[in-house]
């Protein structure tokens, strides 16, 4: 069997094709991991999980009623460059 990719479900797929005895060969054109890994689900979850946790530090009225008082000091273009 040829796997067209190597994302998550070709990835499985390719898995089970082998545990049944087949031989396998993943061809992969462009980036290795698939669309999910590298640009898809994985980097949009990190992203949003940051901003959740930003967004809570600049909830200061429910820190100052947890007792906590917490100082962030990015500079805004930090979080946002790319390489």
């Amino acid at each position: 069997m040829n796997a067209p990719s190597t994302g998550e479900a070709e990835r499985l797929r390719a898995i089970l094709v082998m545990l049944i005895g087949l031989k396998t060969a993943i061809v992969e054109g462009d980036i290795v991991g698939g669309t999910c890994v590298n640009t898809g689900c994985v980097p949009s979850k990190a992203l949003l999980s940051v901003c959740g946790r930003m967004q809570e530090l600049q909830n200061e009225h429910h820190l100052k009623s947890s007792g906590l008082q917490v100082f962030l000091s990015l500079p805004p273009r930090s979080l946002t460059n790319t390489k």
